[in-house]
């Protein structure tokens, strides 16, 4: 499994899969959009078990506020790539921490998934 996360990280096209698996694996109604309560959810169980909700809820807030860009309350595939995007290009260390903190819960919750 270490091997596969490895070659993913270094692999453009490796990204690009995680990343849409990754997707597929938080729109939990398969709807091919995220909500905020997708989030929310899949940010409760990466943390503490799902006993951090307050920290989810504001994750899953800050994520729909900067991924949404149409203000319609659902992330596209589109706005999640775009963001990510985004996100790589304006890092800073504020911003670096926080992606660095959401990316590695994600790929936690992703790679329990693949189990």
């Amino acid at each position: 499994m270490i091997m596969w996360f490895n070659y993913v990280m270094n692999n453009s096209a490796g990204i690009l899969l995680f990343f849409l698996r990754l997707f597929e694996t938080i729109d939990n109604n398969k709807d091919g959009q995220l909500e905020r309560n997708e989030l929310r959810f899949i940010l409760a169980v990466s943390f503490v078990e799902g006993k951090d909700n307050q920290l989810a809820e504001m994750l899953s807030n800050q994520i729909m506020e900067e991924y949404d860009v149409n203000h319609d309350e659902k992330i596209t595939l589109d706005e999640f790539l775009n963001g990510l995007r985004k996100w790589s290009r304006e890092l800073n260390q504020e911003k670096l921490n926080r992606v660095s903190f959401i990316f590695k819960s994600f790929s936690v919750l992703f790679l329990l998934c693949l189990n």
